[in-house]
């Protein structure tokens, strides 16, 4: 019914022939697609090898990166490498033309595509180590359940831009303390909503505030008084909260008991839960290293050869994460 060609960093031309090869038939399956645009774009020799590097940069619409079950393990880093060794044997001869008209050299997108690749196996690979770390430590069990928040954010004309699950399960914010989250939007909104338990109390409050990152800039905050019971509480902003990542935050628990509602699943695959502004699951200097560490080693991504598009040039209103934010989400 539509399709885009955005960049972002590597070629997403495979996606309009896609939609073109489906309004024309669509009992064609994608198998058969991609390999046949791969064939026309890279040659039948590195047809195969070109779908398996698709594939797995593929991460869907709403993702920076794919994000699958496996990611993070052993197995899925050595499926990573395993596609980047194939890539290298692809060969393009010099007089090569691809099938299509493109606007720069087929060999540039090889190379972005590796790039991509490449920097998917960064996170993925901190990922891995990183959850060695947090295996081993001793950390709480009921935190170490808490991988998101019950909340909701809404844009202008009403619709969730962020929203999670519903749940019964419950964790009370203690005083002096905090419980909030990280998470990330691809466009602005206009209010952020918390669903918050009382255990039947009628005279709970707590504040709730918003920063553009644990520890960072206050964006809006309020106080709430005599909450209602599995009520929600919003906060609202009189323009729009930007684009990206945020921290929201609950503090300052006032009356009888109040708290806020906890899923067992990310709803964002890099959100974390955070208590007193540490990490669920025991943040500690050994994660911090082994962030540093990815962060510093990044391998590069090479400019968008036709937007020239970097991390100082967005479209208003849109903004993703970069590589290295990502890695400190994790």
């Amino acid at each position: 019914y539509n399709s885009e060609i955005n960049f972002q960093g590597w070629p997403h031309i495979i996606n309009t022939y896609v939609t073109a090869q489906k309004m024309w038939d669509p009992t064609r399956s994608l198998e058969e697609m991609e390999l046949e645009f791969c064939t026309a774009t890279f040659g039948p020799e590195n047809a195969a090898t070109m779908v398996e590097v698709y594939n797995v940069v593929e991460g869907g619409y709403d993702a920076m990166i794919p994000h699958p079950d496996d990611f993070g393990t052993a197995d899925y880093n050595q499926h990573l490498r395993d596609v980047l060794n194939g890539v290298e044997k692809v060969h393009l001869a010099d007089d090569w033309k691809p099938n299509f008209s493109f606007l720069d050299p087929v060999s540039k997108y090889v190379d972005m595509l590796t790039a991509r690749v490449r920097l998917i196996l960064a996170v993925s690979e901190a990922q891995e180590q990183i959850a060695l770390v947090r295996t081993d430590s001793k950390t709480d069990v009921a935190r170490n359940n808490a991988k998101a928040l019950v909340f909701q954010g809404v844009d202008a004309n009403g619709s969730q831009v962020v929203v999670t699950p519903l749940s019964t399960n419950a964790i009370k914010l203690k005083p002096g303390h905090s419980i909030g989250q990280t998470f990330n939007v691809i466009r602005d909104f206009s209010r952020i909503g918390i669903q918050v338990p009382t255990w039947s109390a009628t005279n709970a409050g707590l504040t709730l505030s918003l920063y553009d990152k644990v520890g960072g800039t206050l964006e809006a905050t309020a106080d709430f008084s005599n909450v209602l019971d599995n009520g929600w509480i919003w906060l609202d902003s009189d323009t729009r909260f930007p684009s990206g990542s945020h921290y929201f935050e609950l503090s300052n628990p006032t009356g009888d008991d109040v708290g806020v509602y906890v899923v067992p699943d990310k709803v964002q695959p890099d959100a974390l839960v955070y208590f007193d502004r540490k990490p669920a699951g025991g943040e500690n200097e050994a994660v911090a290293k082994i962030k540093a560490a990815a962060i510093k080693n990044l391998p590069h991504l090479p400019i968008d050869p036709i937007y020239s598009q970097d991390e100082t040039i967005v479209l208003p209103n849109y903004k993703t994460r970069t590589f290295a934010e990502i890695i400190e989400q994790l």
